[in-house]
């Protein structure tokens, strides 16, 4: 789909709501509206593209999802979402950055100590990321397109006037329907606050609905036919690794983690949970808070009836 990457001058404004966006929302006080089209691209999708912001005063993050709501009367497939940035946050000259893979997260600093980032909040739609002194290459088009669908993670040890992107994708979309892209925009005061943002943000898009969920106009979100628990990704993993299970119906859900010994080391949910796909996040830590030895560890869940079990590798 390349052809009709987005650059300058792609995106039409068809409507937007920023003055009136302070809500009495209990999970954001700030929301603000935007729908684009796509009608001044060389050769335009045919989309109308949402552009939602949501973000909560005393919070770290904000998250922003686009919506792609495909009119085009065809089936759209391998369409990648993506964002750049150029922060010039303080002394932006002296900037560095890097990668930080467990959240899906590309991001900057420089010696003052600000550390400004992005992230892909869907655990499993990260299709690349890019910290870059460089201008996409051969074209804007062209290179950022790579910038997105590609990951980089060479160190960057040379201060300078850096650019981040980050992609997530691909999404195929029926005509009619309408696909979600979920970011994070994160802050921090250094590295692990930065990364700890970054997994709060993850866990208040899970939680209010904003990733894993594909809607389709006028259809009610799908849910799962059966109980499942997906093997972890990544694995093996270091520091932190993703769970998925799924719930047909509203369930007493317990997730647990053992060692090979057999022994607890941590409870990861143990609720009533509504029915749909769930996500849980396992930092390698246990009940107390301390990080744990490298090895096999077993994570179970017990949810109605439904019992299983797989294993997963913590390699440091």
């Amino acid at each position: 789909m390349l052809p009709s990457f987005s650059i300058d001058g792609d995106l039409l404004n068809v409507t937007s709501n920023f003055a009136a966006g302070f809500t009495s929302d209990s999970n954001f006080d700030q929301v603000t509206t935007a729908v684009l089209n796509d009608s001044g691209a060389p050769v335009p999708y045919g989309m109308e593209i949402v552009q939602n912001s949501y973000s909560n005063t005393g919070e770290e993050f904000m998250i922003i999802r686009y919506g792609f709501v495909n009119n085009s009367g065809a089936a759209v497939s391998n369409l990648y979402a993506g964002i750049t940035i150029d922060w010039d946050i303080a002394d932006y000259l002296t900037n560095l950055g890097g990668y930080s893979l467990p959240e899906n997260m590309v991001y900057q600093y420089d010696n003052a100590g600000y550390y400004y980032g992005m992230s892909v909040l869907d655990k499993n739609e990260f299709s690349g990321a890019r910290v870059t002194l460089d201008s996409p290459a051969p074209d804007a088009r062209t290179g950022s397109f790579q910038y997105i669908t590609t990951l980089d993670v060479n160190s960057v040890t040379d201060p300078g006037d850096y650019r981040t992107w980050i992609g997530a994708g691909p999404y195929s979309v029926n005509a009619g329907d309408t696909v979600w892209a979920t970011f994070g925009i994160v802050a921090g005061d250094d590295l692990q606050v930065l990364k700890d943002n970054a997994y709060a943000a993850s866990q208040k898009a899970l939680s209010v609905g904003f990733t894993d969920v594909s809607v389709g106009i006028g259809d009610d979100n799908q849910l799962p036919t059966v109980f499942s628990l997906e093997q972890n990704y990544p694995n093996p993993f270091n520091p932190s690794t993703t769970l998925k299970y799924a719930l047909p119906t509203n369930a007493d859900v317990r997730l647990e983690i053992y060692n090979v010994l057999g022994q607890l080391v941590k409870v990861l949910v143990d609720a009533d949970q509504t029915a749909g796909f769930k996500t849980a996040i396992w930092d390698g830590t246990n009940q107390y808070g301390e990080k744990v030895a490298s090895g096999i560890y077993i994570y179970r869940i017990k949810a109605a009836d439904f019992v299983q079990s797989k294993k997963m590798i913590l390699m440091k």
